[in-house]
């Protein structure tokens, strides 16, 4: 959330967004390639029911906690704090320096996938 109010991140919609530590994707938050990748990412939950998060970070420290747990955690924060219904969504989480990533489903995401 301070990421949205300093400009960091956009979220338009609590159902899709993506969220990246650092700008990885070379590319300004309102650009129109970043743009263009919101309106996929609305097209996926408007035409699915789905919603999808993208996370990147700089370093998940799995010493502390597997990555699946980390996106555990994030889905249980978007259900807790946005009422996100998170049995129908898609989370990826994605740390660049481990080279990590996971993708979490919800039940209802797993059973129609």
């Amino acid at each position: 959330m301070q990421y949205n109010t300093s400009g960091l991140i956009v979220i338009n919609n609590d159902n899709y967004f993506i969220f990246q530590e650092k700008n990885y994707c070379k590319k300004d938050i309102h650009s129109e390639e970043m743009i263009n990748f919101y309106e996929k990412q609305k097209l996926f939950f408007t035409k699915w029911e789905t919603a999808n998060y993208i996370f990147v970070v700089d370093n998940f420290n799995e010493n502390q906690e597997k990555i699946q747990d980390g996106a555990f955690r994030l889905s249980q924060y978007l259900y807790n704090n946005l009422g996100v219904k998170m049995e129908k969504s898609v989370l990826v989480l994605v740390s660049i320096e481990t080279r990590r990533i996971t993708i979490r489903t919800g039940e209802i995401t797993k059973k129609v996938y």
